[in-house]
């Protein structure tokens, strides 16, 4: 016992006893001790401090390296569901800069995280989480520990994000959320770099690169979005328009910068592309297609809020569908859409925003493959058409422009009509200055969808349609010139409705209908857009009779008949539009029945005259000759051989279009021109030099008077107008004999025709039949 005894006394003052019941204790604590206790801490920590569930698998810690892992770990919400939640969580952390308070943590790593997100009306359900500013403050300032994170990771990270602040809820799940930190180091001068990418499960995906520091507050990152679906914002939509989203995808990749001053003012800007594709928008008060798109590209995005301002070098839309109707009392479908916005509005207490110092430049906008719905009731005959094959620009839309955006549209209707959209407009503010002019040729009534007969009170059984509609606005006053023509409008079967115009409309076209079968209507209407009861202005209606003739004297009508066509007096002009020589939809038509003709007829040959129209067609050369070379000046002064008149500004503008004027007609000229546009009273010593934009009444008006006058002086020799008249002769001629493949012997190109002022638009090519 004795010798027991002493060999436990002897034991225990051996160093190497206590080294390896240390040791032994050291990781009995470390490995069973430490995780027993942590697990049960965050378990009741959560409980006492935010009354919340929660559950934790496993957790285990390396007392060597020092790293601690938790695994299975599960938060529940307050009232119900799971808040957050993860496989597995690992950090390591270097035991060293503890004695120097540092917490230096060289991996915090999660695997497959899940967190509930939830917006309600009264906050969010991570609210009891954030303590109250004071005590945030407050741990701040005793805050003097020294906090490095090496490398932050999260992996497959799932976010589900809800909104109960909007009925019916907006809910988007983001999912596969990888994030990357690296070089953590609040409150310091130090960079951290992060990157991002993640999945939408309702669509689309996304990635994000940068860096970011917080003295100063600065973030550069670069972001590449790709095909992310705005589904999930159609409850914000629902509130603000009668709109359902049915589809679209956001697109963009470029870079941002976010910094906050010494004034801690927030300065951020974005350069990049931008676009959306698929866009489908239903308007669910008329249960219609309201807007669509295939594709739309924004290139050379530049956006900064401080000044703000958005640039943009051009705009693509393909394949663009839009509706566009003005109802009886002027108003415009694309208004009445976000009735619930205005509703919810409380415009007493709106403050009117200085946008002085907000530029925006939109550059060109080219228009696709697109399709526009258009339908004009306000008219005494109700109007309704369908615009395919829809291409054309819009150029000019800029806060530095002030003559407005310039239109140019193109379209199809039905299989040969055409129309033209042309003009200008101010965008900013539409009912100060707009100018249109839209065009309508040779549409076929019977396929109008049935509108002729809801509004006219009749099925048509035949006719065609053509309208030149003229709308200038100024300073919300309207003056609207509207030519119509009907052309072999035939009525079939009654058709009750409350909207027609009933029996009087028979009436009406027995008076106005000439002897072919046709109608023509000007309609002038006048008006005050700022005023809701705007009148309209009285309507003209007449009819012209034309003179019978028999088929010696009106050939191309015997050819109309011969061929069932009732109109056939029309097969004896070919019509272009001013200073062009290609061929309408419209007039093809005609040279395609005038070759069934000369087929049916192989005795006749045909001769065609070229025609010129000395006061449109020249005007329109000179309008041309004008433009060419108003560009060359700019490229020339500016040394950008990208500028365009849309995009140079308005003091550069103003200079050149002066210096033709001066060098048009003279600097005395000049100084008179300008003396009728100034306000002041003294016209004394007047001129270019001396003149502020701001002295002018109105800078568009001068600027227009400038234009038409240097229009003027372009000089358009008479052999130019011979060649045109003579390249539309060689146009018909090539299409009947290439396209058509009548024989050469049977046409003959005639001498040329010249016409003065005939019409705006139009100028008409003779034919003349002969015998072979």
């Amino acid at each position: 016992m004795e010798k027991e005894k002493s060999k436990l006394k002897k034991q225990i003052r051996n160093p190497i006893f206590w080294v390896v019941t240390l040791f032994i204790l050291y990781m009995f604590i470390g490995f069973i001790i430490i995780p027993f206790i942590v697990r049960g801490q965050i378990v009741d920590f959560i409980q006492d401090e935010y009354n919340r569930e929660a559950r934790v698998e496993s957790v285990s810690f390396n007392p060597f390296n020092f790293t601690l892992s938790v695994d299975g770990f599960l938060m529940d919400e307050k009232d119900r569901g799971i808040f957050l939640k993860w496989g597995h969580f690992h950090v390591n952390l270097n035991f060293f800069p503890l004695f120097s308070k540092e917490i230096d943590i060289e991996e915090l790593q999660f695997s497959h995280p899940d967190v509930t997100l939830i917006k309600k009306r009264e906050g969010f359900n991570f609210s009891d989480l954030i303590p109250p500013e004071e005590e945030a403050d407050t741990s701040k300032e005793e805050m003097d520990w020294d906090i490095l994170i090496r490398k932050l990771e999260l992996q497959k990270l799932n976010v589900y994000i809800q909104d109960r602040s909007v009925e019916p809820f907006a809910e988007i799940h983001i999912d596969s959320i990888d994030i990357l930190l690296t070089n953590i180091h609040p409150f310091t001068t130090d960079t951290t770099k992060f990157t991002v990418e993640f999945e939408i499960r309702e669509g689309g995906s996304g990635s994000i690169e940068g860096i970011f520091t917080q003295i100063p507050m600065l973030t550069e990152l670069s972001l590449d979005i790709d095909s992310i679906s705005i589904l999930p914002s159609q409850p914000y939509v629902s509130q603000s328009a009668y709109l359902r989203i049915d589809g679209g995808e956001i697109n963009a990749e470029g870079n941002v910068h976010f910094e906050m001053n010494e004034d801690s003012i927030a300065i951020a800007s974005y350069n990049g592309t931008m676009g959306m594709n698929n866009l489908n928008l239903f308007d669910t008060q008329k249960e219609e297609k309201f807007l669509a798109w295939n594709r739309l590209e924004n290139v050379g995005v530049e956006i900064n809020s401080e000044p703000v301002s958005l640039n943009v070098d051009s705009i693509l839309i393909d394949g663009l569908y839009s509706r566009v109707a003005i109802a009886e009392d002027q108003t415009i479908n694309a208004i009445d859409v976000f009735e619930p916005t205005f509703r919810n509005t409380d415009t007493t207490s709106v403050e009117e925003s200085d946008s002085s110092d907000h530029k925006f430049d939109l550059g060109i906008i080219n228009i696709s493959n697109s399709e526009m719905y258009f339908s004009d009731f306000s008219l005494p005959i109700k109007f309704a058409v369908r615009i395919h094959s829809l291409n054309g620009k819009i150029g000019g839309i800029s806060t530095g422009n002030p003559i407005g955006a310039i239109i140019d549209m193109e379209g199809t209707v039905d299989e040969y009509g055409y129309t033209r959209i042309e003009g200008n407009m101010d965008p900013f503010a539409p009912l100060n200055y707009t100018n249109i002019a839209m065009n309508f040729h040779n549409i076929d009534l019977t396929e109008m969808d049935g509108y002729s007969a809801k509004f006219v009170g009749y099925e048509v059984d035949k006719g065609k349609l053509s309208l030149d509609l003229e709308y200038l606005i100024k300073n919300g006053m309207l003056t609207s010139s509207n030519q119509i023509f009907f052309n072999q409008l035939i009525l079939g079967k009654e058709v009750e409705s409350e909207e027609s115009l009933g029996p009087i409309i028979k009436l009406a076209i027995a008076l106005l209908q000439d002897s072919e079968g046709n109608i023509d209507m000007d309609i002038e209407v006048e008006g005050d857009l700022n005023d809701p009861e705007v009148s309209t202005g009285k309507l003209v209606w007449w009819a012209v009779k034309r003179a019978l003739t028999t088929i010696v004297t009106a050939p191309f009508r015997f050819l109309g008949n011969l061929l069932g066509i009732s109109n056939g007096n029309e097969l004896e002009f070919v019509d272009f539009k001013v200073a062009d020589t290609s061929l309408a939809p419209h007039q093809i038509e005609k040279l395609v029945s005038m070759t069934k003709a000369l087929n049916k007829r192989p005795g006749l040959s045909l001769g065609i005259y070229g025609a010129v129209d000395t006061v449109a067609d020249k005007y329109k050369m000179q309008k041309i000759k004008f433009d060419s070379l108003f560009t060359f000046r700019l490229k020339e002064a500016s040394s950008d051989e990208s500028i365009t008149t849309a995009s140079a500004d308005q003091e550069l503008r103003r200079e050149i279009l002066e210096t033709m004027y001066s060098e048009s007609y003279s600097d005395s000229l000049l100084n008179i021109l300008i003396s009728h546009h100034v306000d002041s009273q003294n016209t004394e010593n007047i001129s270019a030099a001396n003149i502020e934009d701001s002295d002018l009444k109105n800078i568009r008006d001068y600027f227009n008077d400038l234009t038409e006058n240097i229009i003027a002086k372009q000089n358009i020799s008479y052999s130019e107008l011979l060649k045109l008249a003579s390249e539309r002769a060689e146009k018909i001629n090539d299409f009947l004999i290439i396209k058509q493949k009548l024989p050469k012997e049977r046409i003959a190109i005639k001498e040329n025709e010249i016409y003065e002022y005939e019409d705006d638009d139009w100028v008409k090519c003779r034919l003349e039949l002969g015998a072979l």
